[in-house]
C-alpha cells in the first residue's frame, strides 16, 4: 500500500511504478450563518452545484469548481469558477443570496467578503 496524497506519482517512481494521478484545489463559498435550512448534502444534477449546512449555520456552496494556480504555483481563487458557481446557486436556490466568503480549496488564502449577486471577484484577492 502506498499512501502519499498528491505526492503519489513521486512516491510510486521510487518503486518503479508510474501512477497516473493528479490533484488540484476546488473552491467553496461559505455564507453567513442562517437559521437551519438543510440537514443533508444537496446535489443539483442540472449543473455543478452542491450545498450543505454546517453545524455553525453557514451554507457551504460548491460543486467541484476549480481554483487556479498563480505564477508561483500557489492555489488561488478562480473568479470565473466563483461567478459561475454562485450564479447557479442563486438561480437554483434563491434563498442562498446572502453574504459569503470565497475560499480556495487549498485553505491557504484569507477569506474575503462578497455578495452572491456580485459578478466581481472577491475584493482584495490575488488573481
Amino acid at each position: 500500500m502506498l499512501a502519499g496524497g498528491d505526492g503519489m506519482p513521486d512516491l510510486g517512481r521510487h518503486f518503479g511504478i508510474e501512477l497516473p494521478i493528479s490533484s488540484g484545489a476546488v473552491q467553496v463559498s461559505v455564507t453567513e450563518r442562517i437559521d437551519p435550512l438543510v440537514k443533508h448534502l444537496v446535489y443539483y444534477a442540472g449543473g455543478k452545484l452542491t450545498f450543505k449546512q454546517a453545524q455553525a449555520g453557514t451554507l457551504l456552496i460548491g460543486g467541484g469548481w476549480p481554483a487556479r494556480q498563480n505564477a508561483a504555483g500557489e492555489w488561488v481563487l478562480n473568479p470565473e469558477s466563483l461567478r459561475t458557481n454562485l450564479g447557479i446557486a442563486t438561480r437554483v436556490a434563491p434563498w442562498s443570496r446572502t453574504s459569503s466568503s470565497c475560499v480556495p480549496g487549498s485553505g491557504s488564502a484569507t477569506a474575503r467578503r462578497i455578495t452572491a449577486r456580485s459578478s466581481a471577484p472577491c475584493p482584495g484577492t490575488r488573481t
